[in-house]
């Protein structure tokens, strides 16, 4: 289907189809927009990169193949896209980036089975090894205990990364897609 979004979505049924060059078009946007962060005097492990459904699938993308160290990455009710390539784009930094994900058992858009098989996929093929992953009673959504026990993992992931010079004023960054 056709998306006003990030990049199309050909198929909801098993993502074996996607649109790769919209999806890596997409990953060097948001490439940009850390880059402005980084320059603005934000370190870069002190971004946490996340996203919702297809903006799960481009935050992962994204933290996944970039050069920076970032803080951490958010995953909620999304996939892992390009998963048959990831292991060859991955970056050096990925395999010890921490993962929040979150996934809604219910979930009739991103099947859980997807989330499940995207999760195993990063810990067992991928070798990463900071990966923690939340089911909840819920469809299509968040749900207040997933926003609490995500609250709970950033506090604990930004308390955790080295300190580094940044500007006056910015502590750090979090973006969600």
């Amino acid at each position: 289907m056709k998306m006003p979004s990030w990049f199309d979505i050909l198929s909801l049924s098993g993502f074996d189809e996607e649109d790769e060059p919209g999806i890596l078009k997409a990953s060097r946007s948001v490439n940009e927009l850390i880059t402005e962060e980084v320059d603005a005097g934000i370190s870069a492990n002190k971004i946490v990169l996340g996203g919702f459904s297809q903006g799960c699938a481009l935050a992962l993308m994204t933290g996944l193949t970039t050069e920076r160290k970032l803080a951490g990455l958010v995953a909620l009710s999304g996939w892992l896209p390009l998963r048959n390539k990831m292991k060859a784009m991955m970056s050096d930094n990925a395999r010890n980036l921490p993962i929040f994900w979150g996934h809604g058992r219910e979930d009739p858009v991103v099947r859980y089975e997807f989330g499940v098989q995207s999760v195993n996929m990063l810990k067992d093929t991928l070798k990463m090894k900071a990966v923690t992953f939340n089911s909840y009673n819920m469809e299509h959504s968040s749900h207040p205990q997933e926003i609490r026990d995500l609250a709970t993992w950033l506090d604990n992931l930004l308390q955790k990364s080295p300190e580094t010079p940044a500007t006056e004023g910015s502590a750090g960054s979090a973006s969600a897609l």
